[in-house]
């Protein structure tokens, strides 16, 4: 007997918004988003699509236009509501920047650092092509590469060896300041080095709960699942610490926000691969370019806050006992 059905984004089940308000319990749709590609797919399905929409008690969308497109889909105009993407509300641990600070001394005190976040299965050969172009003209570079899916860590290894590269894994080579958390739940042991070799070329990030910290340490990030048909991954957990970013053509899960960011100044998007490492080493090679990027990232993170709040507000009021 719930209370309420939160759904957050676009996980929008026909069979359980109609049950659910048979039984008389009110379904939210949090962080609400539909594509134009999203809605002509909708809009395929006829009136199953509005009774769909028409049946959700409250949408919290993230932008205006996501709240246009659900009210064409079938949405009733009164349920929609623009409250931001709560995306823009991560919560960074006050410890972060020391161990930030730790973990990039034991990477090599001076040493250029990017980081390709969450690659999927065709983004990585792209990226070693743009570590090997720009290792040549940063000679100490060091590559941070992490895959989006575990299952694909012994393999992302492997490529790096083959491409020529000496690579290390980060759960070989661990640093000293982790998480609580993590240091809880995997005590590491006491004979494990904690500095990376400076003859390593790329550093495979195969753990766990730990991207937010890469961010911080590094001086700019590509952002995976961008070069590659997947939608493109959160970004903001670069821009939050003030690093700049790098992303491909294809950022159609978090669309509105990308467009924002270049519009910013705080990420740049590139069409194709081949452009990545141009991106990378203009960021590299200009401090004052890297800085004013960082910190057009950070205001948009700060500005845009709030957005969990207000869903928050919408939510109690849902909660609220109904007249029979």
């Amino acid at each position: 007997h719930p209370a309420l059905v939160l759904i957050l984004e676009k996980e929008l089940w026909p069979n359980l918004v109609h049950f659910s308000c048979e039984r008389g319990i009110p379904v939210c749709v949090a962080n609400a988003q539909l594509g134009e590609q999203s809605l002509r797919g909708w809009r395929r399905l006829g009136t199953l699509a509005t009774a769909t929409f028409g049946q959700v008690y409250a949408f919290a969308t993230q932008t205006d236009a996501d709240a246009r497109r659900l009210v064409a889909a079938g949405a009733r105009a009164e349920t929609v509501h623009v409250v931001g993407s709560i995306k823009f509300d991560l919560a960074l641990s006050p410890e972060l920047p020391a161990q930030a600070a730790a973990l990039r001394r034991d990477w090599g005190a001076g040493r250029p650092v990017w980081l390709a976040a969450s690659t999927h299965e065709g983004e990585e050969t792209e990226v070693l092509r743009a570590h090997a172009v720009l290792k040549a003209r940063f000679p100490s570079l060091l590559l941070v590469l992490v895959p989006r899916h575990p299952e694909r860590f012994d393999a992302v290894a492997r490529l790096c060896e083959r491409a020529g590269f000496r690579a290390a894994r980060r759960s070989d080579v661990q640093e000293a300041q982790v998480p609580q958390a993590r240091r809880d739940a995997q005590p590491r042991a006491a004979t494990q080095p904690t500095e990376l070799p400076p003859t390593v070329d790329v550093l495979v990030g195969d753990t766990m709960g730990e991207l937010q910290l890469f961010y911080s340490a590094c001086d700019v990030s590509f952002i995976g699942g961008s070069l590659v048909p997947a939608g493109g991954h959160n970004f903001l957990e670069a821009a939050a610490v003030g690093k700049p970013f790098v992303f491909g053509p294809d950022m159609s899960n978090i669309e509105e926000i990308a467009r924002l960011a270049v519009a910013r100044g705080a990420g740049v998007q590139i069409a194709r691969g081949e452009q990545l490492a141009e991106a990378i080493g203009n960021f590299l090679a200009d401090a004052g370019r890297r800085a004013g990027a960082g910190e057009a990232g950070r205001r948009m993170v700060e500005e845009n806050r709030g957005a969990l709040a207000r869903t928050l507000r919408l939510v109690e009021g849902l909660l609220e006992p109904r007249p029979d």
